[in-house]
């Protein structure tokens, strides 16, 4: 059959889109799909058996998850090592929460394996105990990635408070947010505080408002060589002692992050737009709140801290791997690029 010169230039026209799409990389995005419908649902310790992969889709299977990571007097029978928990699905808490593993009291015995949010969110948070609160009480060797949480923690001057963990070691965070609100001693919108070295926190998003003695809004206190990077805070924080639009008091590395938020220190308090006091080494950092950064105290090595007005005084290499917030639902300040997507809860839009 005879082609048409409609129809062969219609041709042309897709083979030189085919063409020209080959030239730009494809959009990465995270991986969150894991196809979970095959996998157990969690119930308990007991019923685990050889099963390395569990899913986790109601809120009964979240808080068995709580009470079967325990203490056992540092020989970590049920810390989770090797296991990963996907959740399955949004869940929304009713009443107060447990953290996952509240009954942990040495490292070894901490939370070990992998936590997978796959991009959902965990609303109704509430917690109004004392110390090691957070969604996870302990980590250590964990990853926690691809996670959303909601709530308010509420533990007066307690220590070890954070929105995601309250105590972490050797631990990875990646792609998280918290939102809410957050009191404490070490308080951090993601994590309170760190112990030893090897973590990792990087890509995660804090809007709560955090308060503490050392309070940060993705870590409250840090004294080892660990790493922040590619994170930001629109939370306002509010220190007695530090604090900081990202961290409280630190050591390690911090790099790549922006603090828009409100910093305020009350009495005596050191504070500023990235960190309260810090040795840390700082590189590429930014920061709108307060107009006055001289509080801050250390002596913090590297590039250091930049002060900005506007989204247009951030450099185009923010966030690493960000996209640039257009369509502005983050005021015009670049968001992440898991953020991107996914639809986000309203709790963490501005």
């Amino acid at each position: 059959m005879r082609k048409t010169k409609t129809s062969s230039r219609l041709f042309a026209l897709l083979l030189t889109l085919v063409m020209l799409a080959g030239l730009f990389p494809a959009m990465t995005q995270p991986a969150l799909a894991v196809d979970v419908s095959g996998l157990p649902e969690f119930t308990s310790w007991a019923a685990m058996g050889t099963d390395t992969e569990f899913k986790i889709s109601s809120e009964a299977s979240l808080r068995a998850l709580a009470s079967a990571v325990a203490w056992d007097d540092a020989n970590g029978t049920y810390k989770m090592s090797g296991i990963t928990f996907y959740l399955a699905k949004d869940i929304a808490l009713t009443g107060d929460w447990t953290p996952i593993g509240n009954t942990v009291t040495y490292p070894a015995d901490a939370f070990a394996g992998t936590f997978d949010g796959q991009g959902y969110t965990i609303s109704g948070l509430s917690i109004t105990a004392t110390t090691y609160q957070g969604l996870f009480s302990r980590t250590n060797g964990a990853t926690i990635k691809n996670l959303n949480v909601e709530g308010n923690i509420n533990c007066g001057t307690s220590n070890y408070v954070g929105g995601i963990a309250g105590w972490a070691q050797n631990t990875r965070f990646e792609n998280c947010s918290f939102a809410g609100s957050v009191k404490g001693g070490y308080t951090g919108g993601i994590v309170g505080s760190l112990n030893s070295t090897g973590t990792v926190i990087t890509s995660c998003v804090n809007t709560a408002n955090v308060e503490g003695t050392y309070a940060g809004g993705i870590l409250g206190y840090n004294t080892a060589n660990n790493t922040i990077t590619d994170c930001y805070n629109t939370g306002k924080i509010t220190g007695s002692t530090r604090s900081g639009g990202i961290i409280g008091q630190s050591t390690g590395t911090i790099s790549n992050c922006y603090s828009i938020g409100e910093i305020v220190g009350t009495g005596t308090a050191t504070f500023g737009g990235i960190y309260g006091f810090s040795g840390a080494t700082i590189n590429n950092c930014y920061y709108l709140h307060p107009a006055d950064n001289t509080k801050a105290g250390g002596t913090p090595s590297g590039t250091g801290v930049t002060k900005i007005n506007a989204p247009a005084d951030l450099p185009a290499s923010m966030l690493g791997s960000a996209w640039k917030d257009d369509p502005g639902f983050n005021g015009g300040y670049p968001v992440l690029d898991w953020q991107g997507a996914h639809d986000l809860p309203p709790s963490i839009r501005l």
